[in-house]
């Protein structure tokens, strides 16, 4: 019984410790990129600051990051993140009772053109509509749509449900 415990301790503390060299490899690649960007340091430890407290908390498998700033505000994201929290029965910050969804606003997403504008891990949804939001979700519920799937710069993304905007 004893040596079950050990066991158990020593599993627990190395998954900590792999958690944090996978934080710790994220964290240097920030500033990797921040550094070749010439960010300055000060904002580079905002930014490490803001990520790591964004994401405390247990999220969904699905984060719906909306895009809160300017352009997209004026383009209706206020809009979509009410639609959001109303097709999903939860609020921001908030998670599924599925596990599936949680819904977070971020700063700008650099996409300013196509607003509003969500990240799903690594995937942007630009020029979302009701219907665009719908198809997303029905998308990532299926499987057909996948959170890694990188998008090219300044493109449109929405292959998966149909749109073939370029």
């Amino acid at each position: 019984r004893r040596r079950l415990r050990v066991h158990a301790l020593r599993d627990r503390a190395y998954d900590a410790a792999h958690v944090r060299d996978r934080l710790q490899r994220c964290l240097v690649q920030i500033r990797v990129e921040a550094d070749s960007l010439r960010v300055d340091e000060a904002v580079q430890h905002r930014v490490q600051s803001q990520i790591i407290r964004n994401h405390l908390k247990p999220t969904g498998k699905y984060v719906l990051e909306v895009c809160r700033t300017g352009p997209c505000a004026l383009s209706g994201a206020e809009h979509i993140v009410d639609y959001l929290k109303q097709k999903l029965g939860v609020d921001l910050n908030q998670t599924t009772p599925d596990g599936l969804f949680t819904i977070k606003e971020v700063e700008c997403l650099a996409s300013c053109g196509s607003g509003p504008v969500l990240q799903v891990g690594e995937c942007y949804v630009e020029n979302l509509t009701d219907q665009r939001v719908d198809s997303m979700l029905a998308a990532l519920k299926s499987g057909e749509l996948s959170d890694n799937e990188p998008t090219p710069a300044h493109s449109i993304l929405f292959r998966t449900c149909g749109d073939k905007q370029s």
